[in-house]
């Protein structure tokens, strides 16, 4: 179940995460083992994003749930528990969003495409709306992700500026403007929410253009969502700090570090743990927690970031919700 997470995490809501297994000390009450993805905010900070436990028998024997084996004898069942919650809406809304809104991974949005008529004159509504209605015909019949687009036309009674922006601040992918000048170019004016603030998020395409490249273009914005946050999340964990008093001081700051001139978000430091019982009140008394301890182990000998201790085991160390 946690690779279907990482599956569901990463390329349905394009949000990047590190996978691995929870320390002793935060496993889930009576499981032997705990597993999980985190993932970073924008703000540094890491959410679990979701947990898989693996129970052993242990809920079995108080539940009374028994099996009969291979040698015919009756044993008590090995058993899992895992599930994800609302917190992956409020993980890919913090992942995401910048500062005119939501930003919703084409995958998942309800509508991909959004057509809002432009309409200032009324004998343009006819020309306007026969217009929309057959790109919306030729639309329908194209796919994204193997499923048919997702397409709303607005045509509510709200001035087109207000609605354009109010699709925005929702985050829908594209979201297209067609008026009476488009349709004398066979085109249309469409915007990319995530390139929105940039020069490429607003370009006039040829109604033809865009039908045809609609599924590919989706797919795209899917990608570079995925991209963009994985960037992020490489360039914001640590690797660097080794020593003790490096990490102390790290973590010291409040949102920021400044170090040798260098300016970076305080977030994840990947690093050694020896492993001791004595280091969960040094992590409570720096707020801090160790997320999860990654499946991609490097096998080399350092110090314990909290104790000095010579240690094996990476993990990753951060601040969370």
């Amino acid at each position: 179940m946690l690779e279907v997470y990482r599956d569901f995490s990463e390329n349905a809501l394009a949000m990047p995460v590190i996978v691995g297994r929870k320390p002793e000390y935060d496993k889930f009450p009576g499981a032997l083992d705990t597993y999980c993805i985190e993932a970073m905010m924008q703000d540094g900070k890491a959410l679990q994003a979701g947990t898989s436990h693996f129970l052993g028998q242990n809920f079995a024997k108080s539940a009374d749930i028994k099996f009969v084996n291979q040698n015919n004898e009756q044993e008590y069942a090995y058993t899992t528990s895992w599930g994800v919650s609302t917190r992956l809406i409020g993980g890919t809304i913090m992942c995401h969003a910048d500062d005119d809104g939501m930003v919703v991974p084409p995958h998942v949005a309800p509508y991909q495409v959004v057509i809002v008529p432009i309409i200032k004159k009324a004998e343009d509504t006819q020309r306007v709306m026969d217009y929309i209605e057959n790109l919306q015909k030729q639309l329908k019949s194209k796919t994204a992700f193997g499923e048919k687009i997702r397409l709303k036309v607005d045509t509510r009674d709200k001035a087109s500026v207000d609605k354009v922006w109010e699709w925005v601040r929702k985050g829908a992918p594209i979201v297209c403007e067609i008026g009476p000048r488009d349709i004398d170019n066979e085109a249309l004016m469409a915007k990319e929410r995530i390139f929105l603030n940039q020069p490429e998020g607003k370009k006039i395409i040829k109604a033809s253009d865009f039908i045809a490249q609609i599924g590919e273009r989706l797919e795209f914005l899917q990608h570079a969502m995925f991209e963009k946050a994985k960037a992020r999340l490489d360039m914001n964990i640590r690797t660097d700090i080794i020593e003790p008093e490096q990490f102390a001081a790290y973590f010291a700051n409040s949102n920021e570090w400044i170090e040798d001139g260098k300016l970076g978000k305080v977030a994840f430091v990947r690093g050694k743990w020896c492993g001791d019982a004595q280091t969960e009140e040094i992590l409570k008394s720096m707020k801090i927690t160790i997320r999860c301890i990654p499946f991609d182990q490097s096998g080399t000998v350092g110090k314990c970031l909290l104790t000095g201790k010579e240690a094996t085991m990476d993990v990753i160390y951060a601040r969370s919700y």
